[in-house]
This record gives structure tokens, C-alpha cells and sequence, in this order.
């Protein structure tokens, strides 16, 4: 039995920056699907954070080559990383959390794993363990 695939005529997709040709280059999640709709599409619009010039995406990078896009629009919206700085929750989770010391790796760890043991019902467990990535290989 053959199923036929749904014809699309238009595809409204999500990149991180594209070039005056229309190469586009993607971010997360979006690297593996939106390029398959905008080949299935009659039209792909391609929504962006930033239009840059010909040639500053690496050829490696560019996640749709030009030819399969109709058009580019500028998004008008901030992108998510540009304000900078820690979102709400990091915020107040590192307001929550007094452990004094350096911002090292174990450290981190540690106030996560603190954290955390904070948040449990059961007080019966009490030592989380922190992973063993702070161990180097020689």
C-alpha cells in the first residue's frame, strides 16, 4: 500500500540568521525539521533574528541553501539570548541558594545538588550525588 505525501504550500519557519541570498542558517531543535518542510513547500518564508551580508554564514553552518526559500523576513521580536544575564528561574534559584566559595565546576554542583536536597519530600535521603565529571584524566 502507498500513501501519498500531503502536498504544502506554504511553510512558515523559524531560523536564527540568513544571508541577502537566502541561505539560512538554524538554531536547536529546528535544525533537523525545518529544512524538510521548506524542500516540501511551493513557498518557504523564513522568519529571522538577523539578515547579515553574503558569505558571513560558514558553508558548514548553512542548514538551507537559498534556492529552496521564497522569502526572508526580519523577525521584530528580541531574540531570546540578546537581553543577556540569567533568565527568572537561574535567577531566583541562585538568590535561593548561599554558598559561598568560588564558581568552579564542583561548585556548581554542589549548589545544585543543595538545591535540589532541598525540594525533596522525604528527608530519609540526604547526600545526592554530584557526578563524577570532576575527575581529569591524566
Amino acid at each position: 500500500m502507498l500513501e501519498h505525501a500531503l502536498p504544502v504550500d506554504y511553510a512558515l519557519l523559524r531560523g536564527f540568521r540568513a544571508d541577502k541570498s537566502g541561505n539560512v542558517e538554524f538554531r536547536g531543535s529546528s535544525i533537523h525539521f525545518n529544512p524538510v518542510f521548506a524542500k516540501a513547500a511551493k513557498v518557504a518564508i523564513i522568519e529571522v533574528d538577523y539578515i547579515v551580508e553574503v558569505g558571513e554564514i560558514p558553508p558548514e553552518r548553512v542548514g538551507l541553501p537559498g534556492i529552496f526559500v521564497s522569502r526572508v523576513v526580519l523577525s521584530t521580536k528580541k531574540p531570546a539570548g540578546a537581553k543577556g544575564g540569567l533568565g527568572r528561574r537561574a535567577r531566583t534559584a541562585a538568590a535561593n541558594i548561599s554558598v559561598a566559595g568560588p564558581l568552579t565546576p564542583g561548585a556548581c554542583r554542589a549548589r545544585r545538588s543543595f538545591a535540589a536536597q532541598g525540594r525533596l519530600r522525604e528527608p530519609r535521603i540526604r547526600k545526592l550525588p554530584t557526578l563524577v565529571a570532576s575527575h581529569r584524566g591524566q
